[in-house]
């Protein structure tokens, strides 16, 4: 539920900042990290400075080498679940919506409830924000299955690519076919290349294995008018929005204006989001005269998968109140588990799921069981009605 922490923000640790590459150098000309996408030239040359200020060498350890000493502020509390428990809280009653892919994103964009944040600021720099962004095609995130589906601009794209995708599986299986041969016919005491061989077939059936999955995925949206429609809808959304970004265009079609188009809008957080970005720098860079580097503002569902990798790295993970004041504490308990039950509320309806998912496939047993009682007693019946017969 980390990503539904809807005022989520991602700040390096203080004393870990200059943790890039080669910080120790006396003198850089160039910062560790790229100047976020759609950064405007005249901004580029303070931007390398600010980040060369915050990599620069300090003569004293950095990283997780460090000794930082977190405010009191800041620490955690004594039960382990409440810091998370009380940003799940929060969104719950807030009922504050999570964006899950670009095409939702986009939508919430329009209707103002996020606002892009500058690459620099008086106070505050945004450093690796949407540094995990792909130059794959965009695609829609399916909440029911987790799993991504790639939106086409044209039907005839869509055609091509699941062409493509059949001639590849046809290829994979013929080598298959081929490997598995050779590997029948070889001696057993070839022990080295029988191993070699086994070990290409399983990968060449784990290719075709996922080949066929993204297929069926195709399948199961594009071939449904309602999903293809809404996919396309999705499409066209991104599409327009690209065209005129702020007054920059974003090709779909390029790999890597899509790479940066994606980077670009996830430099955006909600508005009272960005006040805390900026009161937070503004203190301090009052206290260590550099900027307050942030390294991950909004977060789609999707994107969170990936985004979460980096999270190992020291940070500080900073969440603040849409309304300035913390959730109900009955909702808090809740999601801790002190209520009825025990169990925080997700684990219970993840129980709750479990519990469904078993009683189904209990359901499918005992009618799988019913059927071949029925199919068994089949032939004594007849035998039965043939003596009546006589």
């Amino acid at each position: 539920m980390r990503q539904a922490a809807f005022l989520f923000l991602t700040a390096l640790v203080l004393a870990a900042a200059s943790s890039a590459a080669g910080c120790r150098r006396a003198q850089r000309r160039e910062a560790a990290l790229s100047a976020p996408a759609g950064v405007p030239t005249p901004m580029l040359d303070p931007w390398k400075q600010a980040a060369l200020k915050i990599e620069e060498d300090r003569g004293e350890a950095i990283g997780r080498k460090a000794a930082v000493e977190i405010p009191a502020e800041l620490k955690q509390y004594k039960e382990r679940k409440r810091f998370l428990s009380i940003q799940v809280a929060a969104w719950r009653e807030g009922g504050f919506e999570t964006p899950h892919d670009f095409a939702a994103l986009v939508e919430q964009i329009r209707r103002g409830e996020f606002v892009e944040v500058p690459a620099l600021g008086d106070d505050y720099l945004l450093y690796g924000v949407g540094l995990a962004a792909s130059d794959e095609p965009m695609t829609h995130y399916d909440k029911a299955t987790g799993k991504s589906v790639t939106l086409y601009g044209r039907d005839a794209d869509f055609e091509a690519d699941y062409a493509q995708l059949k001639d590849s599986l046809a290829a994979q299986d013929e080598s298959t076919k081929e490997l598995s041969k050779e590997l029948a016919g070889l001696p057993k005491k070839e022990r080295e290349r029988r191993k070699a061989l086994a070990e290409e077939i399983a990968e060449k059936r784990r290719d075709a294995a996922a080949t066929k999955s993204r297929m069926q995925l195709l399948d199961s949206f594009y071939r449904k008018p309602a999903r293809r429609k809404i996919l396309a809808e999705e499409y066209e959304e991104l599409a327009s929005f690209a065209r005129d970004f702020g007054g920059r265009a974003y090709d779909l079609q390029d790999a890597a204006a899509r790479k940066e188009f994606k980077a670009r809008l996830l430099a955006y957080a909600r508005p009272a989001a960005f006040e805390m970005i900026k009161e937070l720098a503004r203190a301090y860079r009052q206290k260590f005269d550099r900027h307050l580097p942030f390294t991950s503002l909004v977060r789609t569902d999707e994107y969170q998968r990936v985004e979460a990798l980096r999270e190992l790295r020291d940070h500080y993970h900073v969440f603040a109140f849409a309304e300035g004041r913390p959730p109900k504490e009955k909702l808090v308990r809740e999601e801790i588990g002190d209520g009825a039950g025990g169990a925080p509320r997700a684990e219970k309806e993840e129980a709750g799921k479990a519990r469904g998912a078993k009683a189904k496939g209990k359901s499918r047993a005992d009618a799988k069981k019913n059927a071949r009682g029925a199919k068994k007693a089949a032939p004594a019946a007849k035998k039965r009605a043939a003596r009546r017969r006589r």
